[in-house]
């Protein structure tokens, strides 16, 4: 096998410039392979005993960093004198082996000859087509190379390789040799992870061969082609073992069969399914036992066997559309409700649908062979599994521009801000911005947006940074920002999320924009409402027509028009056109289409149509009563606009005229016959009626071409232009839309959209293609949130960084203790305790200060000045949560005299403790675990509406409480007072109240997981913990029945992370609601440090303000 005939070559072609003064492309082989290095900071390609220095330039991608990595292979695919291209493969590790048989016997011979692989069943064919399909000659003689699967310890395989076209398998029998088992065709699109075996390595017959591999050798070659304990590969235990349990959810739930499916209504709205009465319970009570609050149920004709590959095998590919939807239970059957256009199975199963689950693992795991595979950023697969990584060096950027520096609301960043930026931009693979509460991590993005299109690294500008984020709501607020050259982002989405759409909201400012200019501009130019009117007319005349019995009226309008905009602006159509629209009014066909019959009785024109038939046309007919006839016929029409003036016209000359000629008679014969056309009632459609006919329709298209021209090149031009342009903002939608699409810099996408098929056709890519969407920066906001598992999706896009924003200080990534539980177990010592408790973004914080002390390449900035806070409560919030683990302090960026002095029943202070005292009653617990408390849930109501009426309107409050129990327990109570409703979807603030004067967020009540990247003027935080459970101080021989203790008492109010959140979305004052003695005891000082000390300040501002 020849290199160039991998397909594990990466597909883009590296271009570089030869730095040589002359370079010679006829010395090079094109199509072999050739060595890059990086010597004394720049890039040598050697091929045989020729050698040259190259220069990277905007084209060269990650040359540098793949050339500092001598595992790496390249072919030479373009040379020229000032330019070479270049392609590489990449593998995850490169592995020396003395010797390695590999041995093929009379077996594998068969197989391949009845493959037709091979002529003849002889092993010595076998063995030759082997060598040329899977071996890879070296640089050096003597040596061989192959591609080496990487798989997971233990699931059967010993070795497998790839080749051109197929794979082949070898296994061995403890220490035996590696025999060949099998050989079958290459998937399509492999991502499994590669490693490269060199040395001498080669097929051989298993009757002639001698040489067995040493026991060092074989260890090489495990350790090469297996993964075990790796942080990749926890996280594909992982994977599998959640789709496992959802598997055995769906099995728990089982199928349940319908005898038949009705619509919901004629409109549609979902479906009614037939299901026996007893088997419906039993689905129901299984429903309610083990399915989730978004889970949805599947139709299909067959039941599912969730034994088979289907679920089982998440490689396995299933393109078959089924209906799913939301399950309601009533007394009459399962009721689906959906919008699908869809339609079930007339007779089938109904079961829990795992497709969306399983989309989603499919994805997971996509990502991570990408990342694995090498593919993207070079060495994000390393920096993963925190291993050693080659020699890099970054790039060094300039100042931040003027335009970049416009995305701060102050017009200028913060040292911090402009260092993060910094960072972003030069860090030769990942960078972390850590951004606590209210430093501005959303304008720090808005300005790396402007900088990376300044930078301009692709070929073209489009859709080349993707911004990504866990939720749909964090994308959003992280694109909230962007302006990149005056055009929005574009959010990818699956349509179901009724949130924020960037280029619509984009599209109506810019129409009133550009309508206020419009009016500017017609102000200052005294043809503009003509050209308006004159468009408008051609408008409608072009699109809808006109009604017969106006046409004519339109045609005087649109004369009257053209002879205004000549005397306002010396603008006219051509002579000759006005001289063809005279002609066609001058042939009467204007006219003769612009009456109808429908303006006469009907008497009439049964009268007009008996004597129109009996003109006579014929010389002798005519001499009998010829005159006679045509005159009855103008006396009948009398002044009717039926009869146009040229037809009556003819009819008055032969009524005087006793012999006509032939002549005059024929041109009487054609007048009957289009009277009689008009006498005719014509049945079509009004809509039809009122097109006009070709002639008009082409003489008016050529009359607007020909204003269009001339009025661009007068005075009026402009407002023509920015006219046509507003018009078209309303009218072309879609048209908008794609011309967004395809010059954007900037596309969003929650982490799982990122590999949709919204975002494929975006990109105009397949996804199954490996690595085929591709931005070259990724930027993922409240990255400590995600699973990691998704965040693998976007970060393998990335070509040239990543960038992490986010704060490990505030709410977590949330897994599955079960099954972090079962790996532990399965893999024992080999799962250390932070590699799932830690989320991705903490653990690359953690790895890079240290990697930044060996390399000296700074990866991560923290942002240390924030902007929301009173500075008390920022400084409150800095000394509890950042100070206190090491992190620095985070400055306030505002003083106090920016805050309102005093808020309605608070005064001057900027914290408060309501105190709802234990004998108010405790908390209570739910079956589902959730908590509440009912006077704090009344006295928090209570708090909120005074507050509604007395807050200036642009001003905000937020509810946070931990626990889902007691918002819905507010909600309640709020309710009472007519602040909130209970809708299709559960409890929520009414409309009047939900939204304030400037259009923003008044009134939000929700859990801390709601709350984060929201801000509030005033925040109540219900505390809820309520109990005389006893709590003695810390002992130091037991710390652990401590902790136990404490958690049972305080439960959620000891997650920091959450605290942080709760504590830090209030820009003006902050209220805590709850039992104040909770936190009075010296053993709640070492249990709840954060409460005690708010405990503490809110006593200090009492004081304060007496």
């Amino acid at each position: 096998m020849k290199l160039h005939e991998s397909f594990l070559l990466q597909s883009h072609v590296l271009l570089a410039r030869p730095a040589a003064r002359v370079f010679d492309p006829g010395e090079w082989r094109l199509n072999e392979e050739v060595v890059l290095r990086v010597e004394q900071d720049s890039v040598q390609m050697r091929q045989g005993e020729h050698v040259v220095r190259l220069e990277p330039g905007p084209r060269s991608g990650s040359m540098e960093q793949h050339a500092a990595n001598v595992e790496v292979l390249w072919l030479l695919v373009r040379a020229k004198s000032n330019q070479v291209g270049l392609r590489c493969m990449v593998p995850v590790s490169a592995t020396t082996l003395a010797r390695l048989e590999l041995r093929v016997d009379q077996l594998v011979a068969d197989e391949l000859h009845r493959k037709q692989f091979i002529t003849s069943p002889d092993v010595a064919d076998a063995v030759l087509w082997l060598n040329e399909e899977f071996v890879l000659d070296g640089v050096l003689p003597g040596i061989t190379r192959v591609f080496a699967v990487i798989h997971a310890r233990g699931d059967g395989r010993a070795l497998q390789l790839n080749g051109r076209r197929y794979q082949v398998d070898l296994k061995s029998a403890g220490d035996g040799p590696m025999m060949v088992e099998r050989v079958v065709d290459r998937p399509r699109n492999p991502l499994a992870p590669i490693a490269l075996l060199e040395g001498n390595i080669t097929f051989v017959d298993e009757s002639q061969a001698f040489a067995q591999a040493s026991g060092l050798e074989r260890t090489l070659l495990d350790s090469a082609v297996t993964s075990y304990g790796a942080y990749l590969d926890l996280w594909r235990l992982y994977s599998e073992k959640e789709w496992g349990r959802d598997v055995a959810r769906a099995a728990a739930v089982r199928a349940v069969r319908y005898t038949a499916c009705r619509p919901l209504s004629e409109e549609g709205g979902g479906w009614r399914l037939s299901i026996d009465d007893k088997a419906l319970a039993a689905f129901g009570e299984a429903w309610q036992e083990h399915a989730r609050e978004d889970d949805q149920i599947e139709l299909d004709e067959v039941a599912p066997d969730w034994e088979s590959q289907r679920y089982t095998d998440l490689s396995t590919s299933d393109r078959r559309k089924r209906i799913s939807a939301r399950p309601r239970f009533t007394a009459e059957g399962l009721v689906l409700e959906t919008d699908s256009l869809q339609v079930p199975p007339s007779t089938g199963f109904a079961c829990l649908s795992l497709t969306g689950n399983r989309t989603q693992q499919q994805r997971r795991d996509r990502a991570r062979r990408a990342i694995e595979s090498g593919l993207g950023v070079p060495t994000l697969n390393r920096l993963l599994q925190n291993a050693a990584l080659p020699r890099q060096r970054r790039s060094k950027m300039g100042e931040l521009s003027a335009y970049a520096r416009r995305s701060f609301k102050s017009g200028e960043p913060t040292e911090t801000q402009e260092l993060a930026i910094k960072v972003a931009l030069e860090t030769p693979d990942v960078a972390l911005i850590i951004g606590p509460p209210g430093t501005g991590k959303t304008q720090v993005i808005a300005a790396l947006e402007r900088a990376l299109a300044e930078l301009n690294e692709g070929r073209e500008i489009a859709q080349q940074v993707l911004i990504s984020s866990f939720q749909h709501d964090a994308v959003e607020n992280a694109l909230a920002r962007t302006d990149v050259y005056g055009l929005p982002p574009v959010k990818v989405d699956a349509g179901r999320h009724e949130g924020m759409d960037p280029v619509e909201g984009w599209r109506h400012s810019q129409h009133d924009k550009v309508r206020a200019q419009l009016e500017l501009l017609r102000e200052q130019d005294p043809s503009a409402q003509v050209l308006r009117e004159l468009d408008i007319l051609l408008d409608e005349l072009l699109i809808a027509g006109a009604p017969a019995e106006l046409r004519a009226h339109k045609f005087k309008q649109l004369a009257r028009l053209l002879d205004e905009l000549s005397e306002a602006a010396a603008v006219r159509p051509t002579l000759d056109w006005l001289s063809r629209w005279d002609a066609y009014l001058d042939t009467g066909s204007s006219t003769l289409t612009a009456v109808s019959p429908q303006g006469l009785e009907s008497s009439q024109r049964k009268r007009l149509v008996r004597a129109t038939r009996s003109l006579r046309v014929s010389p002798t007919s005519f001499g009998d009563d010829g005159q006679l006839r045509a005159l009855l016929v103008l006396r009948l029409a009398g002044d009717s606009p039926w009869l146009s003036p040229p037809h009556a016209e003819v009819l008055q000359r032969l009524s005087e005229e006793p012999v006509p000629t032939l002549a005059q008679l024929e041109e009487l014969r054609q007048v009957r016959n289009a009277m009689l056309d008009l006498l005719r009632i014509d049945r079509r459609p009004a809509k039809v009626r009122k097109v006009l006919d070709e002639s008009a329709i082409l003489l008016l298209t050529e009359l607007r071409e020909q204003l269009a021209s001339r009025v661009a090149k007068s005075r009026s031009g402009a407002f023509a232009v920015v006219r046509r342009f507003a018009d078209t903002l309303v009218s072309r939608p879609a048209w908008v839309r794609r011309s967004v699409e395809s010059y954007s810099s900037i596309v969003g996408a929650t982490c799982q959209q990122s590999a949709s098929q919204m975002m494929s056709r975006l990109k105009s890519v397949s996804p199954e293609q490996a690595g085929a969407i591709q931005f070259q920066s990724v930027i993922i906001d409240e990255a400590a949130r995600a699973n990691p598992l998704d965040l693998f999706v976007p970060m393998a896009m990335a070509r040239r960084r990543i960038v992490l924003v986010g704060d490990h200080r505030q709410l977590p990534h949330i897994l599955d203790p079960v099954i972090e539980e079962e790996i532990r177990v399965e893999r024992g010592e080999q799962v250390q305790d932070a590699t799932y408790r830690h989320s991705l973004f903490e653990r690359l914080w953690r790895q890079f200060k240290a990697r930044e002390a060996v390399d000296n390449i700074p990866r991560v900035v923290m942002l240390d000045k924030q902007f929301r806070m009173h500075p008390t409560l920022g400084d409150f919030v800095s000394e509890q949560f950042y100070e206190a683990a090491g992190l620095g302090k985070v400055h306030s960026g505002r003083e106090a005299w920016d805050f309102a002095p005093t808020v309605a029943g608070y005064g001057s202070v900027v914290c408060h403790w309501v105190d709802v005292p234990a004998r108010a009653g405790a908390d209570e617990r739910l079956d589902t675990g959730s908590r509440w408390r009912a006077p704090e849930a009344v006295r928090v109501a209570k708090e909120v509406q005074r507050l509604l009426e007395q807050l200036p309107p642009d001003q905000s409050i937020g509810v946070i409480t931990f626990y889902a129990a007691q918002r819905d327990r507010i909600l309640r109570e709020l309710a009472q007072e007519g602040i909130a409703e209970r809708g299709p979807a559960g409890w929520r603030i009414r409309q009047e109240f939900a939204t304030g004067a400037q259009g923003g967020e008044r009134l939000r009540v929700g859990t801390v997981d709601a709350f984060q990247g929201k801000e509030f003027d005033v925040v109540f935080l219900s505390i809820v913990r309520s109990n005389a459970q006893n709590l003695q101080e810390r002992d130091g021989d037991d710390d652990e029945g401590f902790e136990k203790m404490a958690s049972r008492k305080y439960g959620h109010l000891r997650s920091v992370n959450r605290l942080n959140v709760a504590m830090s979305r209030q820009r003006r004052l902050l209220v805590a609601v709850g039992d104040q003695g909770m936190f009075t005891s010296p053993s709640a000082r070492q249990a709840v440090p954060q409460l005690r000390a708010l405990l503490e300040l809110c006593e200090k501002e009492a004081a304060r303000v007496g």
